[in-house]
């Protein structure tokens, strides 16, 4: 009996310059998945990046997110009809064709306000510091941490203030890397600042989505 378990990669949050920049290793076990080896020797699988539609092509547009570019090839029509200049956030798979990588989306969701862009490039600079750190195994800069955690807070509480209940979603998740000490953080914590009824309803579908780990019973993080 074979027990060899498939590998299923988290969506990783990147950007496309770092992405594009990767060499595509594709496995010969059909149970393990083809993945992106980045230059700090990260393996991505699956992705989560923010960008404009740029470009529509008969079957696929292209998205951008200020720094560069990657064609996104949806083989489901509904993810089809998204306009032109629209800000979407896709989770999805990378391929490779003829040396040109692409994203095979699981998930697009529409942002409907431009700070979700901002959001995103603070979370990727913490990200930043904090890989930097693991690597030089020292002592990495607090400020800058504090910093970017502060700004991204500001910018969460804005659009927040603006209503944007489409991004219901998006703002859980943004939360929770801000709220994050460590440990990860508890879903009452998170529901005090989301103040909605259905936001533990919400909270348990990115947990059934895979995008965020309920690490021990009521506690969540993103791995």
């Amino acid at each position: 009996m074979n027990n060899t378990k498939f590998e299923r990669f988290v969506a990783k949050k990147i950007r496309i310059d770092d992405l594009n920049r990767g060499k595509y290793i594709k496995e010969e076990n059909e149970l393990s998945s083809n993945y992106i080896l980045l230059s700090n020797n990260d393996k991505v699988s699956r992705v989560n990046i923010i960008g404009l539609n740029v470009l529509e092509l008969p079957d696929s547009f292209i998205l951008d997110d200020g720094n560069a570019q990657i064609p996104i090839r949806p083989f489901n029509q509904e993810f089809q009809n998204h306009k032109l200049g629209s800000l979407l956030c896709v989770i999805g798979k990378v391929r490779e064709y003829n040396n040109t990588k692409y994203v095979i989306p699981e998930i697009i969701k529409e942002l409907n306000n431009i700070l979700w862009k901002q959001v995103r490039e603070l979370e990727l600079k913490y990200l930043s510091i904090i890989s930097n750190a693991c690597v030089d195994k020292g002592i990495h800069d607090i400020r800058a941490e504090e910093n970017i955690s502060k700004n991204q807070k500001i910018i969460v509480e804005e659009i927040k203030d603006n209503n944007v209940e489409d991004n219901i979603f998006d703002m859980i998740y943004s939360l929770i890397p801000t709220l994050d000490k460590g440990d990860g953080v508890t879903i009452e914590e998170l529901k005090k600042h989301i103040k909605r009824e259905d936001c533990e309803k919400i909270i348990y579908r990115l947990i059934e989505e895979g995008e965020v780990f309920e690490i021990k019973p009521g506690k969540i993080k993103i791995l």
